[in-house]
């Protein structure tokens, strides 16, 4: 038979031991996820771009936290493919739709959609959606008689939406700072940074060579200094940082999640944010791209005089963006053409392009390649070669630059005098076959 006094003390640790319990399977019910669905924004506003006009203010002054969408539902929003190294983004077409945060921020591509969360740093400012151009898109022409006339195109309308956190405490996303987003760095153990949150947990961060992180490089758990006057928010970069990134040259992708305490600290009510809009981050180490690969056309085709020749080649991405041009030059049928190397505007180079579409983008093992195609009409009667040249962004002064060549005949088949010329010749117009290859300039 146990004392009073001990009864008593018993009764006391099991009812302590079920109050703990109890605080334990609230905080376990009162844990959640934040609503990451995009369905109802509480801003969604349509903003019209005209021609006449860089730059559109659109009148919302972002605040800490919101998640913004940006979508254009026109293949205009792409713009062309040629290349302004005087326009705002280097690596979008012209006139193709850009946004920025504040009239000094940086600009980024919108293309059809474009997703991204205001922090700290841009608290107040407002958002900007313009044409990936210099100047303005009206243009005065003359025609053939020396009359002026006005070539405006046509207004495009882009729909911006905001979803804002619900409080200071719970945001829909964890805005990222540095890298910017389509920033490349010589750089294999970068620092990424990402806003603090004095209620924060643990992080999670992703990298990853696949914009969809279909495969994860590394995944680690940072846990915050929660309440503290400088909370966690910055992995990689130093010695004194546990975690050593050690990238290779390729393109990567970065994100970040929160998980932060809704509740009191004795207390608490973990929630998770949504995952962040995913950045891309370039590693780049000088290594130029890979020479480009033809898909079209093959050694079976052939051309006739007048025909019209359209080539397809694909190339690797790269960490500061790939550019494309063509070169052209052909012959009379008893010579062979040649380009100068030394000679930059020898076989009459096109503009810089820039490759908008990508070969296989659902293939889950092997990171899709880009595509780009470029169209001959009425081939002349000759000898021919075309060379696909290739640089990166940083190649600034057109230096590391790679090509393949592409050679035919059109029209310079000679007289079949026996039926056994006959049949030689009836392999095709389409003579000294493919030459891929490499080369400085």
């Amino acid at each position: 038979m146990l004392p009073k006094f001990w009864k008593l003390t018993i009764l006391f640790f099991v009812l302590l031991s079920c109050s703990s319990n109890s605080e334990e399977e609230q905080n376990t019910s009162n844990s959640s996820e934040i609503d990451c669905q995009e369905t109802t924004p509480t801003i969604e506003k349509q903003v019209t771009l005209t021609p006449d006009r860089i730059w559109v203010d659109t009148g919302i002054k972002l605040k800490r936290g919101d998640d913004v969408i940006i979508e254009a539902n026109s293949e205009r929003a792409y713009g062309k493919t040629d290349v302004d190294f005087s326009n705002p983004v280097l690596f979008s077409g012209s006139e193709a739709i850009i946004y920025k945060i504040g009239e000094d921020g940086i600009a980024q591509p919108v293309g059809k959609q474009a997703k991204f969360t205001a922090g700290k740093d841009v608290e107040n400012e407002n958002l900007y959606i313009g044409w990936n151009s210099s100047k303005p898109l009206v243009k005065i022409l003359k025609d053939e008689e020396g009359r002026e006339k006005l070539e405006k195109p046509e207004p495009i309308t882009v729909v911006v939406k905001v979803f804002p956190s619900k409080s200071n405490l719970a945001v829909r996303r964890v805005p990222l700072y540095a890298p910017v987003q389509n920033f490349w760095t010589d750089e294999t153990n970068p620092r990424f940074y990402w806003e603090p949150f004095d209620n924060a947990v643990r992080y999670i961060f992703q990298i990853s060579d696949y914009p969809d992180f279909r495969r994860v490089i590394q995944n680690i758990e940072i846990q915050a200094s929660g309440g503290q006057a400088n909370p966690v928010s910055v992995i990689g970069g130093g010695d004194s940082q546990n975690v050593q990134f050690n990238l290779q040259e390729g393109i990567y992708w970065w994100r970040v999640r929160a998980q932060v305490n809704l509740g009191r600290p004795l207390n608490p009510v973990l929630t998770w944010t949504c995952w962040s809009h995913p950045y891309r981050l370039g590693v780049e180490l000088g290594t130029p791209p890979a020479p480009p690969e033809f898909l079209s056309p093959t050694t079976l085709d052939v051309f006739k005089p007048g025909d019209t020749v359209k080539f397809e080649f694909t190339v690797e991405d790269d960490p500061s963006f790939v550019f494309w041009r063509i070169r052209h030059v052909f012959s009379e049928c008893d010579q062979q053409p040649s380009i100068n190397p030394n000679d930059p505007n020898s076989g009459n180079p096109t503009p810089w392009n820039i490759f908008r579409q990508k070969l296989g983008e659902g293939n889950i093992v092997q990171i899709p390649e880009l595509i780009a195609s470029y169209t001959y009409k009425n081939i002349e009667t000759g000898n021919h070669l075309f060379r696909v040249e290739v640089r990166d962004g940083a190649s600034e002064l057109e230096i590391n630059i790679r090509s393949s060549d592409i050679r035919f005949s059109v029209g310079c088949e000679k007289p079949q005098e026996t039926q056994q010329g006959n049949q030689n010749n009836n392999q095709g117009n389409v003579q000294g076959g493919f030459q891929g290859g490499t080369g400085n300039q």
